[in-house]
């Protein structure tokens, strides 16, 4: 048995904790999602932490995490920091857990502070009147990042928070387990955004500041916005049915 294990510096006083989590995991805390991946809650030493567990990992990437590729934890915990190295806003990285056997990922856990933040759901669900200045302020943290050569290959709703004081809106990234550090073309910048479930009206608000502050023409932005969404929803239908059809071959 082989325990890879990564601590933040800056939480070294959490090493033992950290290092039972595998032996403890389903008695901690509170559970605050338990479907593909489990996620819970815990208070320790003042500090409230988000524990995930990657807790279905198929046979076949049991071998290749554990000889081929980093595991989603390790990306999770290295992605959140190159994050903050570039003033992107994500949950501070505490540490991670690799348990392997013969080469085999066994269990995989990430560990970073709890966020207050807001789903970006609930900025998006008041009218436009509300949500506008907030649309552009998440445009503008886009365009931050791709012109920092990051590219988050899960860029959806779920894994934006944002939170606001009165005056300006701050964000949060989270699932970080797949991001790409390089840079790239407007056409892979607007694409990245096509698995945001925006309405018309929301696309051109977001795609018209992202256009602006990365001086490009707002119409060909948004208008790729559209064009991917729909590419995007299309493949995604097609592929539900097509599931749908073989499983009923075989009934």
């Amino acid at each position: 048995m082989k325990v890879d294990i990564q601590i933040n510096p800056a939480y070294s006083n959490l090493k033992n904790f950290i290092e039972s989590i595998p032996e403890n995991f389903d008695e901690l805390g509170n559970a605050k999602h338990l479907g593909r991946n489990h996620i819970r809650i815990v208070e320790v030493d003042g500090k409230k932490l988000v524990i995930k567990y990657f807790k279905k990992i198929t046979s076949a990437n049991r071998l290749i995490y554990g000889n081929l590729r980093k595991s989603k934890a390790k990306r999770s915990y290295e992605n959140s920091l190159k994050l903050l190295e570039n003033g992107i806003g994500t949950p501070e990285p505490v540490g991670y857990i690799d348990v392997y056997n013969n080469h085999s990922l066994q269990k995989s856990f990430y560990v970073c502070l709890f966020s207050d933040y807001k789903d970006i759901k609930d900025l998006l669900s008041k009218p436009l009147s509300k949500s506008e200045a907030g649309m552009r302020a998440f445009a503008r943290l886009t365009s931050k990042m791709h012109h920092a050569g990051i590219y988050h290959g899960d860029y959806n709703l779920s894994n934006v928070l944002y939170k606001f004081d009165g005056e300006n809106y701050d964000f949060c990234l989270i699932d970080n387990n797949r991001m790409k550090f390089k840079r790239f073309s407007l056409r892979t910048g607007v694409k990245n955004l096509q698995r945001m479930k925006l309405s018309v009206e929301q696309m051109a608000v977001i795609g018209s500041e992202y256009a602006n502050v990365s001086h490009l023409d707002s119409n060909k932005v948004v208008v790729g916005m559209i064009f991917y969404r729909k590419h995007f929803t299309s493949a995604v239908n097609f592929k539900v049915s097509a599931k749908k059809f073989i499983k009923g071959l075989f009934k």
